[in-house]
């Protein structure tokens, strides 16, 4: 599915039912979105939710997968985090836009400045 979704990037929407429990949140939040960091580290994405805190804390998994999996760094040896802006707002890895100051991925409720 992540591959389909990464590969077909075009605006699609995709409708996922699973009952609660099932690993939605898991596998959209946290899995798809760190392989699609890691397959494009260039790029910027966004984490929203209906309140900051929940974005904040669903954004922390995406940053542990970067940081501290070690089936993700060899998969994307590459994407390395940079740790100079790293927190639960935002953060960024390392890229050749040196000058580019936006993160990679930006955490925050649909009230928040990231909408």
């Amino acid at each position: 599915m992540c591959q389909d979704i990464g590969d077909n990037a075009s605006g699609q929407r995709y409708c996922i039912i699973a009952p609660p429990g099932a690993g939605k949140s898991v596998f959209i939040g946290v899995g798809f979105l760190s392989w699609i960091i890691g397959r494009n580290p260039e790029l910027h994405y966004g984490m929203l939710s209906y309140a900051d805190q929940v974005a904040w804390d669903r954004a922390k998994p995406i940053r542990d997968v970067i940081e501290k999996s070690s089936p993700f760094n060899y998969a994307f040896p590459d994407t390395v985090p940079d740790l100079t802006s790293w927190d639960r707002r935002g953060f960024r890895v390392q890229r050749e836009d040196l000058a580019d100051p936006h993160p990679t991925l930006r955490a925050g409720g649909i009230g928040s400045a990231v909408v």
